[in-house]
């Protein structure tokens, strides 16, 4: 069994040969189960090493180490930066490792905020790890609240596998039931994407959480809760067709089709609502069918 405290002291000697060595022993004693948590704050530093072994050596012990619940969130910065290392390998390994911090509660909120916030990177190698890895994290069903809006925006990626990610990380977050109804009209959007896997991703992962948000407004017992759901698919509807271009109106009323149905449900789970009270809805006459929210969308959609 290694000396981790002999093998920190190791990873600042002045010979890159020994700090070398000293980082692929923490790596493999990591693999093999022993606690390397002394050493992180040891790796966190190594991680700015002039060396690219033992940056790449570090950045891996402290992925091996987070994946048997060691607390890394000391070495997250750290991480974060190395995300833009010129070496590949040191990359790759500082994203792996800030997946795996995102699986640990301590870690959690700092690790996920990093890898949202390299899906914005100039470079195409970091956004396409950090949405990998979020994919990842969302499938094995760890809660990316956090980064739901960035997944969102990456659906305009120019990278057709960026956007693929970004869609899976999405519908697996909706998999497991995470609220990502602000991610909705980026994934209606991405309906028309020219790559036909991202449309089926996107697809999939729409269908999910509408059946989520059925399944919510289905069971609310509050008019003001549902009054307040449909003014926020309002709202986003509204938004969206500010945004949408001139010869895009196919796409907006796909994306009015999914809006109108949720706002259908909505309203008529309120109607149930308001018939079990014996009540008339927000207390005045009942508006005649045809005046519905459903009909007034497909109308601004026909209008443009």
């Amino acid at each position: 069994m290694d000396n981790i405290a002999e093998l920190m002291a190791r990873l600042g000697d002045s010979d890159p040969k020994i700090r070398k060595d000293a980082a692929y022993a923490l790596v493999r004693a990591a693999r093999q189960g022993q606690g390397i948590s002394a050493a992180i704050p040891a790796l966190d530093k190594a991680l700015s090493d002039g060396n690219t072994i033992v940056r790449r050596r570090a950045a891996r012990a402290l992925m091996d180490a987070a994946q048997r619940g060691a607390d890394i969130s000391i070495a997250i910065t750290a991480l974060a930066g190395a995300l833009s290392d010129k070496d590949t390998g040191v990359r790759d390994n500082a994203t792996a490792a800030l997946g795996d911090a995102a699986l640990n509660k301590k870690s959690h909120d700092a690790a996920l905020s990093e890898l949202a916030k390299a899906l914005s990177d100039a470079h195409i190698n970091v956004r396409s790890n950090a949405a990998q890895v979020l994919q990842t994290v969302a499938l094995e069903g760890a809660d990316i609240t956090i980064a739901i809006s960035a997944l969102a925006n990456t659906l305009s990626d120019k990278d057709e596998s960026i956007r693929l990610h970004a869609a899976g990380a999405l519908g697996w977050a909706a998999e497991h039931r995470a609220d990502i109804t602000v991610a909705m009209p980026a994934l209606a959007k991405a309906l028309s994407d020219p790559d036909a896997d991202v449309r089926g991703r996107a697809a999939w992962a729409l269908k999910r959480v509408i059946k989520n948000l059925q399944v919510v407004i289905r069971n609310s017992d509050s008019i003001e809760q549902l009054d307040k759901t449909e003014s926020r698919f309002r709202e986003q509807y509204g938004a969206l067709r500010t945004r949408c271009r001139y010869g895009k109106e196919g796409e907006l009323e796909r994306i009015g089709l999914v809006f109108s149905k949720l706002m259908n449900e909505t309203a008529k789970r309120r109607d149930e609502l308001a018939a079990n009270r014996d009540i008339m809805l927000d207390g005045k006459p009942r508006p005649p069918k045809g005046s519905g929210i459903y009909q007034e969308m497909r109308r601004a959609i026909k209008n443009g």
